[in-house]
């Protein structure tokens, strides 16, 4: 018994406990656009993700900042007309994690945010012909800014104290304005879209603040 106490305490007692840490954790995957985007002519995908996230950690809470990119194409539509212009989307979002379930070097998680979206069309000008005008058709594709949520659930496999992998899947919901025909009459309107995301991560912790040892 003073044995099996001696060991715990060796290997417990006198550990100092990270109270805080952090670091970065870049990520690659893939994303897939709603369906109902397909009516106005995006690109639906897979199309490439690729991100970076700036995390804090206590305990089985974590909250960090994610930045993301990917790329897709939004056809005109326009009779002879086959330009498609790229639209970048870049992200910037607040995610909060708890770890539900810890089975040794593995956690599984779910995680929530809020973050606004940056949609950016390359080029964002066209001069198009159009059959019975004498003129070409000067169009203008001005960026977007709008707000994204997402509900995201992952897991990690940690290799050591300093690095870990992780993958995750993740849904994001975001609001564009929208106008389409319908019959003789052009309607406008604000509509919800969303995406799926399935990405690979690799975390590198940084830095730490450490409690105060047990006697």
């Amino acid at each position: 018994m003073i044995v099996r106490l001696a060991l715990v305490l060796l290997l417990f007692g006198s550990s100092p406990a990270v109270a805080l840490d952090g670091g970065i954790a870049p990520f690659a995957g893939a994303r897939v656009f709603d369906r109902d985007l397909q009516n106005f002519r995006w690109e639906r995908g897979p199309v490439a993700l690729a991100g970076v996230e700036g995390f804090a950690r206590m305990g089985r809470w974590e909250g960090g900042l994610v930045l993301a990119r990917s790329n897709t194409e939004q056809a005109l539509g326009l009779p002879g007309e086959d330009l498609q212009p790229g639209v970048a989307l870049t992200e910037a979002t607040l995610r909060l994690r708890g770890a539900l379930v810890v089975l040794g070097p593995f956690d599984f998680g779910l995680a929530a945010g809020v973050g606004r979206t940056h949609l950016g069309y390359d080029p964002d000008r066209a001069s198009v012909a159009v059959q019975g005008l004498a003129d070409p058709l000067e169009l203008s594709f001005p960026a977007i800014d709008t707000w994204r949520r997402e509900l995201a659930i992952d897991g990690r496999w940690r290799r050591s104290a300093a690095w870990a992998v992780g993958v995750g899947l993740a849904w994001s919901w975001f609001d564009l304005e929208t106008a389409y025909r319908s019959g003789d009459t052009i309607v406008e309107g604000r509509d919800t879209f969303s995406s799926l995301d399935v990405h690979l991560q690799l975390r590198w912790t940084l830095w730490g603040l450490r409690g105060s040892e047990t006697p």
